[in-house]
C-alpha cells in the first residue's frame, strides 16, 4: 500500500507541475510565425480547457480508484478535441 500511495503522490506532483507550467505558458508563438493577440487568446483558451478536463478527469479516476491513473491520463493526452 505504501509502494502504491508513493507512485500515486509522484504521479500526482508530476501532473501538478507539469500543468501549471502548461497553463502559464500556453501559447508559445514562433519566430516564424508569431502570434497575435486574438490567437494568444483563442489558443490559450483552448489549451487551459483540455488542461481542466484532464485533471477533472484525473480527479475522477483517482476517486473511483483506478490503479493505472497515469496511463488513462496519458492516453487522455492523445486524443485530437
Amino acid at each position: 500500500m505504501k509502494k502504491y500511495m508513493l507512485k500515486f503522490l509522484k504521479c500526482l506532483a508530476s501532473s501538478t507541475i507539469s500543468g501549471l507550467i502548461i497553463y502559464i505558458l500556453s501559447p508559445v508563438g514562433d519566430m516564424n510565425k508569431p502570434l497575435d493577440a486574438e490567437e494568444v487568446k483563442v489558443y490559450g483558451k483552448r489549451a487551459r480547457m483540455i488542461l481542466d478536463f484532464e485533471f477533472g478527469t484525473l480527479i475522477l479516476l483517482v476517486i473511483h480508484g483506478e490503479d493505472n491513473v497515469a496511463e488513462c491520463v496519458l492516453v487522455l493526452g492523445k486524443i485530437n478535441l
